[in-house]
């Protein structure tokens, strides 16, 4: 939906939100779980309700501003890793300076790598939750017998995006079945 409000945009960006908060959620728990063992210390369990909504809020923060939330999951590409890995490492810094201005009120202590393992997590999870709903919409449609063979010309950007194009359309009746070019570099390679 390009401009004006929508029930369906709005309802679409709030059930990112809340996905992303759950994965965010869940990293920061298993940080805590791998840097303790799975065995974490009495003292550090009332902390991570407080790391949890405070780091949450700056990754979601963060995804807002840089525009993930604009982006649409099914074309999820490198685009949106380079922005999760941006946002989940500037998640860490802010969070980290953030605990040292709390840490010189209150004494809490957060061990440092847990600012990392949570970035590292971060990253993993919420790419691997857009890498496999990618995945689940590709939806490459195989070859079929109403299906007419062709043979595409041109094995460079224009064919490639051809070839994509016809086996994500459900409806088309033409299957590539593979290329011709005169580039002999491109001979025996996939697409």
């Amino acid at each position: 939906h390009v401009g004006g409000d929508s029930v369906s945009g709005k309802t679409r960006f709030f059930s990112l939100l809340f996905i992303d908060a759950v994965i965010i959620s869940l990293a920061v728990v298993f940080a805590f779980l791998l840097r303790f063992d799975f065995n974490i210390p009495v003292q550090f369990r009332p902390l991570i309700p407080y790391v949890i909504v405070i780091f949450t809020s700056i990754v979601l923060v963060l995804n807002y501003i840089l525009g993930i939330y604009k982006r649409m999951w099914r074309y999820a590409s490198i685009g949106e890793l380079v922005i999760i890995i941006q946002s989940s490492a500037l998640a860490s810094v802010l969070f980290f300076v953030f605990y040292y201005g709390v840490k010189m009120f209150y004494p809490i202590v957060i061990p440092r790598s847990i600012f990392l393992i949570v970035m590292g997590l971060n990253i993993f999870l919420l790419g691997g939750s857009r890498l496999l709903w990618r995945m689940s919409q590709d939806g490459y449609t195989k070859l079929q017998p109403h299906h007419q063979r062709a043979l595409i010309v041109g094995a460079g950007d224009a064919g490639t995006l051809l070839v994509r194009d016809l086996k994500h359309n459900q409806q088309s009746s033409i299957y590539p079945i593979g290329f011709v070019d005169d580039d002999p570099a491109k001979s025996d390679l996939e697409v």
